[in-house]
């Protein structure tokens, strides 16, 4: 009820727009019940997508506490702002919505003070034509799977993160979170190695990815750490 078939975060540039705002209380109060919820039943639960400083700041207390809660954000709220669409762009449209910068680095501060655990894609591929339509009819959504590593590494640089602690968070701690054996080099575990080249860097275009959905934001980006090869349960599936 509160997104209100929203377009955008709600702020002034909504509003100088005239799309529906999304106001980050849509947010905070369903994290809220939520964390009562898992504090009086002591039972794990996980938030996908967090954007807002409130809900991460919320989460953190509760995780002070002693609720047994995780949580994850997707790699553009971690680099990209509301103010992007301004100029009506869609391939910065994305549910839930861009939020302002203090909520961006609200949660880059929730990255570091080990409150978020997990940095996903949040990869959502459309056909081109998706993207398309006028601001408040375009599909909600990026190919975020082939930029995802990189801008780990590139957040690692800009954001004073260690690169092995921020590294983690796409590897060993979302496989500890779901409980699996992987995500991590041991004896016994899976042989799903992803080897990149630090030293070099790659431009970002859209029509070369894999994915079916070409549309990013990040389009035209100089972005480092190519990958260069991939195994799979000890099979090389990709070489540069």
């Amino acid at each position: 009820a509160l997104t209100d078939q929203g377009v955008m975060h709600q702020s002034a540039i909504s509003t100088r727009l005239g799309l529906r705002g999304i106001p980050d209380c849509a947010e905070t109060v369903a994290v809220a019940s939520q964390l009562l919820i898992f504090e009086e039943t002591q039972s794990r639960g996980h938030f996908c997508n967090l954007t807002s400083n409130k809900a991460t700041r919320m989460v953190g207390r509760a995780r002070f506490d002693g609720v047994p809660v995780s949580s994850d954000v997707a790699i553009h709220h971690l680099f990209l702002t509301h103010e992007h669409l301004i100029d009506f762009d869609g391939r910065y449209l994305v549910q839930p919505p861009l939020r302002s910068a203090e909520d961006r680095q609200g949660l880059i501060r929730g990255l570091k003070e080990n409150i978020i655990q997990a940095i996903c894609s949040d990869h959502l591929p459309h056909e081109a034509d998706a993207k398309l339509a006028p601001l408040d009819q375009v599909e909600a959504g990026i190919s975020g799977l082939e930029t995802l590593l990189s801008l780990v590494v590139k957040l690692a640089k800009v954001g004073d993160f260690k690169l092995n602690d921020l590294l983690a968070k796409v590897t060993s701690e979302p496989a500890e979170i779901l409980s699996l054996n992987s995500g991590h080099l041991a004896i016994g575990a899976p042989a799903d190695v992803c080897i990149f080249d630090l030293n070099a860097t790659w431009k970002v275009k859209g029509e070369e990815f894999v994915s079916q959905g070409k549309h990013t934001p990040f389009d035209g980006w100089e972005l480092p750490a190519p990958v260069t090869h991939t195994f799979l349960d000890g099979r090389l599936v990709y070489q540069k």
